[in-house]
């Protein structure tokens, strides 16, 4: 295992080790945040394939973990709002499968009214109590300031107190239970990192061919119109 500074300095570089520790250390991350924000699995698995290609392109903005991880919670969450979300089936939510109680009504019906919360109140409260943000982190990762983040998040917690009463506490501890779930195994993660670098890799050798190409047929062609012009 490299160190910070090595991690990141052979991960601006593209070595492949480097950058399947980097990613593979964020990967977890950027899973349970999809599949907690998104009420489709099959959904939240295209935000997460996004944000790993996307990933490999921004390798070297990041200096320090810190920063990395400023990036991933900020552009996971603002993906996972732009994608559009058609024919959901509630009974098949990630929060409420990876509960493993998916004929408990008051559970179910607390995992909706999250749904039906604004979209900056639910993203507050499922990421508070699922993994422990702060004001400043939401903020960081919701894309406003801290006191707007605090405010969404007072906001969620009022109204479901209003709904679910004194249940709360307790269906905001299976909530966090649940997320701890949606975390993918080792074997996974290693395995689907390694694949979206060996094709982004590709990407980068097909595109730079396509670049040189392009750049040999403008010389072919004005090397072409020089003769013609000489003759």
């Amino acid at each position: 295992m490299l160190d910070e500074r090595e991690l990141f300095d052979q991960a601006m570089r593209r070595r492949p080790a480097a950058l399947s520790q980097l990613l593979g250390g964020f990967y977890p991350l950027v899973h349970r945040l999809a599949h907690a924000l998104t009420p489709s699995s099959r959904t939240a698995d295209r935000v997460v394939r996004l944000m790993m290609i996307r990933s490999l392109d921004h390798v070297g903005d990041w200096t320090r973990a810190d920063s990395a991880r400023r990036w991933f919670w900020h552009h996971t969450v603002l993906t996972t709002r732009r994608v559009k979300l058609s024919n959901v089936d509630w009974r098949a939510d990630p929060l409420i499968t990876a509960a493993g109680v998916p004929d408990d009504v008051r559970y179910s019906a607390f995992i909706c009214a999250i749904r039906a919360l604004p979209v900056q109140q639910r993203e507050a409260f499922v990421l508070h109590v699922g993994e422990q943000f702060d004001a400043r982190s939401l903020g960081i990762a919701m894309d406003c300031s801290a006191q707007a983040a605090a405010a969404h998040l007072q906001g969620a917690d009022t109204a479901l107190r209003q709904v679910m009463g004194e249940d709360l506490p307790a269906l905001m501890r299976r909530l966090a239970e649940a997320m701890s779930r949606l975390t993918p195994s080792a074997p996974m993660v290693i395995s689907v990192v390694t694949q979206q670098i060996a094709r982004h890799r590709r990407r980068r050798w097909s595109r730079k061919f396509a670049n040189a190409a392009f750049i040999l047929l403008l010389i072919a062609a004005a090397w072409a119109v020089w003769r013609m012009v000489e003759v």
